[in-house]
């Protein structure tokens, strides 16, 4: 029987290393006593979105149905989510609903808690992964109902775990973690770099490839005023107050007049 890329992709998933009580953790929403909603956040590129495609996989082969939205794919309003989810929710039987990039739905998220989490059927369970943390309202309205799961950077047998498995010999793989300090997508960043063959030594091919993609990832979501903001005191010898507040009103200024 031939495979297709999407069960390629499936096995990938499953091979999480150093997420063994992480995955214990989500496995609980999957469980018909466990909580209602779990919340997963942590920093970019952690590892949030490969968890979820995990427990999604779980969940199919327990017979479980999975709805699986991204917030970057959806308006943030109440009908937009009601776009998304079509009719999903309307089907019989034990559903997940999963909700990836959940910070971009922040807008909403008082919807969230007070109105479509609570309409669902008893079968339903949800996942929400983002960047923040969940608002304290969450934890007083839902009590043992709502569960937090934080996650960290991998411990660094987990790391070097990671780094061995893309082929890196033991002692390259401490290196490589050494810089990365177990950030999942800087280790898989480092090992892409190191195995394409660049020659440089372990720890600068791993700075090298990390840096740049992993500060685009934070910078990808910030609004343009910040950014600029940023961009202006990286390239500034000493930052202050003064010149942050000078930055920030000449965007300002900037805007008004384009507007015009």
């Amino acid at each position: 029987m031939s495979t297709n890329v999407q069960a390629l992709l499936d096995r990938r998933a499953g091979a999480l290393a150093g997420r063994t009580r992480e995955q214990a953790v989500l496995l609980e929403a999957l469980d018909g006593s466990g909580p209602v909603v779990t919340h997963v956040h942590g920093i970019p590129g952690v590892g949030k979105s490969a968890l979820l495609r995990w427990l999604a996989g779980e969940a199919a082969d327990r017979g479980v149905a999975v709805v699986a939205l991204d917030g970057r794919e959806i308006e943030p309003t109440e009908a937009g989510v009601h776009h998304a989810l079509g009719d999903a929710l309307g089907q019989e039987g034990r559903l997940l609903l999963l909700v990836d990039t959940y910070e971009l739905l922040t807008m909403i998220d008082p919807w969230m808690r007070r109105t479509l989490v609570p309409g669902l059927s008893a079968d339903v369970r949800v996942v929400l992964a983002g960047r923040q943390a969940p608002s304290s309202a969450w934890l007083r309205e839902y009590g043992e109902l709502v569960r937090v799961l934080r996650l960290e950077n991998l411990a660094p047998e987990g790391a070097e775990a990671v780094l061995r498995a893309r082929g890196l010999p033991e002692e390259d793989a401490r290196r490589v973690n050494r810089v990365v300090r177990g950030h999942p997508l800087g280790l898989v960043l480092a090992g892409a770099a190191i195995r394409d063959g660049s020659g440089m030594p372990a720890e600068e091919a791993a700075t090298g490839a990390v840096v740049e993609d992993v500060a685009r990832t934070y910078l990808d979501v910030l609004d343009p005023q910040t950014r600029r903001v940023l961009e202006a005191a990286s390239v500034t010898r000493r930052t202050t107050t003064s010149t942050r507040r000078a930055t920030a009103c000449s965007s300002t200024r900037r805007r008004v007049s384009t507007v015009r």
